[in-house]
């Protein structure tokens, strides 16, 4: 029974889990953009806030950290509830700034929107984002764009396993 025990007890110790969170409003996915265009974002109410504060809370009660992928949009608006999630001992990501699908993008299109939501999620956190996820990278099959077998960031930015990239 001790032997068993203690393997329990070393295994729990070696298990790494990875959570992270998208920190974007129900209006932002893919799916609506042809019936709530971004011009009318400021229009509908925001949950994101008591969603991701509800998370922030779960995540404490288990003393777990987590890499929250901001919408750039997101931190423009809410830029309190950047900071909280950073001082509340989270990683802050980069999750692009309109949510838009990589490959409905020119690389100029995309290096421009990621370095505007890189901008404003550090200015709302206070401090260097490094992560970015693009949503939803999808390499479609006669599309050149972006390359096969990377994201194609923009310059400062490392390809790293997933779906995001880190800034060197």
């Amino acid at each position: 029974m001790g032997a068993q025990l203690n393997e329990v007890q070393e295994l729990e110790t070696r298990v790494t889990n990875v959570f992270s969170v998208d920190v974007e409003d129900y209006f932002h996915v893919e799916a609506f953009s042809d019936i709530v265009p971004r011009e009318r974002w400021d229009s509908y109410p925001l949950r994101v806030e008591d969603n991701t504060r509800r998370i922030l809370d779960l995540l404490d009660d288990q003393e777990v950290e987590a890499t929250f992928f901001v919408l750039g949009w997101v931190a423009e608006k809410r830029p309190a509830l950047v900071r909280e999630i950073a001082d509340r001992g989270h990683e802050i990501a980069c999750h692009s700034y309109w949510h838009r699908l990589i490959y409905k993008l020119t690389p100029q299109e995309f290096a421009d929107d990621t370095r505007r939501a890189k901008d404003v999620i550090e200015q709302a956190a206070g401090r260097a984002v490094v992560v970015h996820a693009q949503h939803r990278v999808v390499v479609k099959r006669f599309n050149p764009w972006p390359p096969a077998g990377r994201h194609a960031l923009p310059p400062g930015c490392r390809q790293c396993p997933g779906r995001c990239g880190r800034w060197t």
